[in-house]
């Protein structure tokens, strides 16, 4: 097996000389350099075990979570764990920061507790990579002593599409099965465009060129349990011949591409004023602004008159939105509910609540019942149950990421862009 090779840490132009004999004959904890740029990166990951079991850790733990084309040669200690919870040692050797170890040398680290009972604690190292040196991200390592088993968040493949102008905020998602809240570290960059992790997930600006493009990220729970890399797929298209709008008020919005389409698709557009278009994502969207939007989404056939809606509050519906609403009556996606007087109205101009929104939705392109059960963590109206159950389970219904429905929150513009999105590309299939 080819033995760590300290020159690979060797970097800077200028001081090549000194540092390459600081690389042959310094010892362990001496200062390296590197001005390559790394095509490679490591994975976080965790070890578990019972309290007051002494952890070792293999070659396999480390070259196995190697992203990119090139070979780990060792790794150089960064932080070390708590020292009141435990101590790396390898082959007994106490370990300080900025120690290396070898490849062939892991299997002689491991983790001495010093606590009794539960030790949660991390240690950081930098990879070193046979072709382009250092790495440029300190890889976490989580170690858990404990008699409760936690086991490490799923983090799931995802796929998005933008325009070759048009940067892209949008989420990154994982599965806890014990319920730990999680965040998320970029693994391998994007060759093409430039990524950054956000607080609401991540912030992807392409280069100008159409193509595609991807990166690796992990998800790490409370307990630094890391899971396995998963990879976003970026599809960077370039502009259909005509389309110019990019919203202002839109910039950081994972919303913001599905806004653009529905415009070139003529279904909703902004407000334009001098040189710029606004959306205005956070106001409020009613009844009848939503039902008129579905109807277009959807393709529906509209009158092109004002009719009657046959509703008892028929004169409250505004007189654009009536010929859209009795389209939506006629072919059931609305219908009336009966006020205390027996009559049957339609309420246009209230908001729409979630759980409205998600019974219109599944009407409009016939959803059928989810085909495994929705649980969610909130509770939900038994008359919007299996509508919010269906547009979750299809994806024209956004999810949270704590499992609940907020059936009875408003729905924002931002919001019901999404859901038309979905929506209009379900329709197609």
């Amino acid at each position: 097996m080819k033995k760590f090779n300290r020159s690979a840490l060797i970097a800077s132009a200028s001081c090549l000389a000194v540092c390459s004999l600081l690389a042959a004959f310094s010892p362990a904890n001496a200062l390296f350099f590197s001005s390559k740029k790394t095509t490679a990166a490591v994975a976080a990951f965790a070890k578990s075990d019972e309290p007051g079991a002494l952890v070792t850790f293999s070659e396999d733990d480390f070259v196995s979570r190697v992203e990119g084309r090139d070979t780990l040669d060792g790794i150089v200690l960064s932080e070390l764990p708590d020292p009141t919870l435990g101590a790396l040692r390898l082959a007994g050797r106490s370990l300080s920061s900025g120690d290396s170890i070898a490849r062939d040398d892991f299997s002689l680290l491991c983790f001495v507790p010093l606590a009794s009972g539960d030790v949660h604690t991390t240690f950081s190292f930098l990879p070193v990579f046979a072709k382009s040196g250092v790495g440029e991200r300190a890889v976490q390592v989580a170690v858990n002593l404990s008699a409760t088993p936690n086991s490490a968040p799923i983090a799931l493949d995802l796929s998005y599409e933008t325009y070759v102008d048009l940067p892209l905020c949008a989420a990154l998602r994982s599965v806890d099965f014990d319920g730990d809240g999680c965040t998320y570290s970029v693994v391998t960059p994007a060759a093409k465009g430039e990524v950054t992790v956000t607080p609401a997930g991540f912030r992807y600006t392409p280069a100008g060129k159409s193509g595609s493009d991807t990166f690796t990220y992990v998800a790490t729970d409370a307990f630094g349990n890391a899971s396995s890399p998963a990879t976003v797929t970026l599809n960077v298209r370039k502009r259909p011949v005509g389309s110019d709008v990019r919203y202002t008020d839109m910039l950081q919005s994972p919303a913001h591409y599905e806004a653009v389409k529905l415009a070139e698709a003529g279904v909703l557009t902004g407000e334009r004023i001098g040189s710029d278009s606004f959306l205005k994502p956070q106001a409020p969207v009613t009844r009848a602004e939503f039902v008129a939007l579905v109807t277009a989404a959807v393709d529906l056939p509209v009158p092109t008159m004002a009719v009657s809606t046959g509703l008892a509050d028929n004169d409250a519906i505004p007189t654009w939105a009536q010929p859209y609403i009795a389209s939506a009556i006629y072919n059931g996606v609305v219908r009336g509910e009966r006020n205390e007087d027996g009559n049957s109205i339609f309420r246009a101009s209230d908001t729409l609540t979630r759980a409205e929104a998600a019974t219109i939705l599944t009407r409009a392109v016939n959803l059928p019942a989810a085909e495994s059960t929705v649980r969610f963590t909130d509770e939900v109206p038994a008359w919007a149950s299996e509508a919010l159950e269906a547009a979750s389970s299809a994806g024209v219904l956004p999810t949270f990421a704590d499992g609940t429905a907020r059936a009875e929150q408003a729905v924002t513009r931002e919001d019901a862009v999404r859901m038309l999105y979905a929506l209009m590309n379900l329709a197609k299939r």
